[in-house]
């Protein structure tokens, strides 16, 4: 049975990510790239609750994890969330991919940085006004309310899996 491209690429990703190292590169990736997506627009909330006097350190502590343990308890409640973790896992593991491919070969390699961007324009709550996407929205005559931001946000996520599939796919026929 003749190998088919797919089965190819992720087999190329499995060896990739057996090596423990790049195992840990992906992981840790994973992790920033959802803080990131999580803090990415709440810089001036999480300044304030580090400079407050008043809060423990473990209260500070609580708030800025806070968004990783919502990620993980709400993954089947809400597609944005499960759209956010997949993505991240998808991006580290392309972040890692990257790194294997750039030392086996020294060439130019291009990564997955359309995939990201579109992850970042569309990772914030566009009902909230916090997002890059609401001015654009409110120009066009858009409402933004709560269920066409989730929607909204919940789409840019799928584009940017379908880029960063297309990235790792890539970077598979690299191996």
């Amino acid at each position: 049975m003749p190998d088919s491209g797919l089965l190819r690429d992720l087999r190329a990703l499995g060896r990739v990510l057996a090596l423990p190292a790049y195992f840990f590169v992906a992981l840790i990736a994973s992790f920033l790239i959802l803080g990131t997506l999580a803090w990415l627009f709440k810089l001036d909330a999480l300044f304030y609750v580090f400079t407050i006097p008043f809060l423990s350190v473990g209260e500070k502590f609580n708030y800025f994890f806070s968004p990783y343990v919502n990620s993980f308890s709400f993954f089947f409640k809400d597609p944005v969330v499960a759209s956010r973790l997949i993505f991240s896992a998808l991006a580290g593991t392309c972040w890692a991919t990257y790194l294997y491919v750039r030392q086996q070969s020294p060439t130019k390699v291009r990564g997955g940085l359309s995939g990201m961007t579109v992850a970042l324009v569309s990772s914030t709550c566009i009902a909230c006004g916090t997002s890059l996407l609401s001015p654009v929205l409110l120009a066009l005559g858009a409402g933004t309310s709560v269920l066409i931001g989730a929607t909204i946000s919940t789409m840019g996520y799928c584009v940017a899996i379908v880029l960063m599939l297309f990235s790792l796919a890539n970077l598979a026929k690299r191996i």
